[in-house]
């Protein structure tokens, strides 16, 4: 059942919101802002920019005993348990197989190719149809990370300590010669 509000109700709730309009009115200060529950008043300053997920931790190990199996959806998708710990296990796959210095993907040797592949074969239980998606996979992985890498050093050769910044952008995981090859 359906109970209707007579007039009388909806005056006091517009009351009561312009009760409420009125009283944040009068709290508010021209300079800052105030949060939703008008409890403390929000600087500009303090309004950062969202932090983001950060750099994948995963450690490459060798030497299971077992290939872990992959569950699929109905596009082949991977799902289930290992799904997650697969996609970081293609990113730091990335990492270690392939340098950031290259032009482009097509430049990678056949022979790293063909060692990325047994590797993951030796972790995960993957079909031979599979190369090709998953390569292309690595391809956007290595593409899209090497885009952001080169974003971070372009804003800070903008910078005025520019090689302090750069510095500072180094990847754990990447040689000196190879940072100093790619700035």
């Amino acid at each position: 059942m359906v109970k209707k509000r007579g007039k009388g109700s909806v005056a006091e709730i517009q009351e009561n919101i312009t009760n409420k309009l009125s009283r944040m009115d009068s709290n508010n200060s021209a300079n800052s802002s105030e949060d939703l529950h008008g409890k403390e008043p929000i600087a500009d300053e303090k309004i950062d920019k969202k932090k983001g997920r950060g750099a994948s931790k995963l450690k490459m190990v060798s030497g299971q005993d077992k290939c872990k199996e992959l569950e699929r959806n109905e596009f082949g998708q991977p799902i289930g348990d290992n799904s997650v710990k697969y996609a970081s296990f293609l990113g730091c796959m990335i990492k270690e197989f392939v340098p950031y210095t290259l032009d482009g993907w097509s430049d990678i040797d056949e022979e790293v190719k063909d060692r990325m592949w047994s590797y993951l074969q030796m972790t995960y239980k993957v079909e031979d149809w599979e190369k090709k998606i998953i390569f292309q996979k690595l391809a956007k992985l290595w593409h899209d990370r090497k885009f952001k890498l080169q974003i971070l050093v372009r804003e800070a050769n903008t910078s005025r300590v520019a090689s302090r910044d750069l510095s500072l952008l180094k990847p754990e995981f990447m040689d000196q010669n190879q940072w100093d090859l790619f700035v």
